[in-house]
């Protein structure tokens, strides 16, 4: 069985994916290769290493398999999406829950957020009295 979990930034899929490994055995496993229009590429398109991922899962069909979905990979969906092990979840949070991820995550990596520093403070200020 393959789990593809899809949704927006912070929006809690690697929590997901973290839950399903520790608890139920799932093996998480990175789809390799996004493939999106913004960078030039036809999103049809795929590459070798999304037909190897899909060629190996297909055959491992049996073990649990997670994988978090990142990116444009609308050939490797399409693939995945007509073989019957294949389960896709959307994960979505609230937009405050997702913005006080956003503003821990950058802090926990070192990053800050510079570029509109005013609008980025007013935000937090509305985002902390929602």
């Amino acid at each position: 069985m393959l789990i593809g979990l899809f949704g927006g930034i912070c929006a809690g899929k690697h929590e997901v994916a973290d839950y399903l490994v520790a608890h139920h055995g799932f093996t998480l496993r990175k789809m390799p290769g996004s493939v999106c229009s913004g960078s030039g590429v036809d999103p049809k398109s795929h590459t070798a290493e999304q037909d190897e991922f899909i060629d190996y899962i297909t055959k491992y069909s049996q073990k649990r398999w997670v994988t978090i979905i990142d990116g444009c990979y609308e050939y490797a969906l399409q693939a995945l999406l007509r073989r019957p092990f294949f389960l896709f979840v959307y994960i979505d949070a609230s937009l405050s829950t997702r913005w006080k991820r956003y503003k821990d995550r950058c802090v926990f990596k070192g990053h800050f957020l510079t570029a509109g520093r005013r609008y980025v403070a007013d935000a937090s200020a509305a985002v902390d009295v929602l």
